[in-house]
């Protein structure tokens, strides 16, 4: 069975189809221009972030309306900077949130990501997300954490 490929935002061509990153997670390729389409929340996912947008507030300040239109859901894109004190520059679904990456973009968007979280920040969502898809449970996790003395 043919996989169902939709509309590239940006060449306009039907050769946008379901790609199964190496993390696991499900990303949009076009075929034709190589940009990427993410559904709300693979960027988090992708980046190991919280947020698509690690400061959405600050980054929506300054969005554009660009012409684009979401091949999801035929929302219009805007423009936006990832981080505001970088120069990525990405697009993203006023309605259904998610974002267009032009070619080469996911790996600067990667690269912003990894300066944006504290380690301790990162490991506390691991946690959390081992305990969501129930390979652990907090007690487990508690029971291994030596306890006070009465004499500290």
């Amino acid at each position: 069975m043919e996989q169902k490929k939709f509309i590239c935002p940006k060449c306009h061509k039907e050769s946008l189809y379901a790609f199964n990153t190496p993390e696991g997670i499900i990303i949009d390729l076009c075929d034709a221009c190589k940009g990427i389409w993410m559904d709300r929340g693979e960027a988090a996912s992708f980046t190991e972030l919280t947020d698509d947008i690690p400061n959405l507030e600050e980054a929506l300040k300054d969005a554009k309306d660009t012409e684009y239109m979401c091949p999801k859901c035929g929302g219009k894109l805007q423009q936006m900077k990832y981080l505001p004190e970088g120069e990525l520059i990405i697009e993203r679904c006023i309605k259904c949130f998610g974002i267009w990456l032009d070619a080469e973009e996911l790996w600067q968007m990667e690269n912003l990501a990894s300066r944006v979280e504290d380690p301790r920040s990162r490991i506390m969502r691991a946690i959390k997300n081992m305990q969501d898809q129930g390979y652990i449970a907090i007690k487990d996790i508690q029971e291994t954490i030596p306890k006070k003395s009465s004499r500290e």
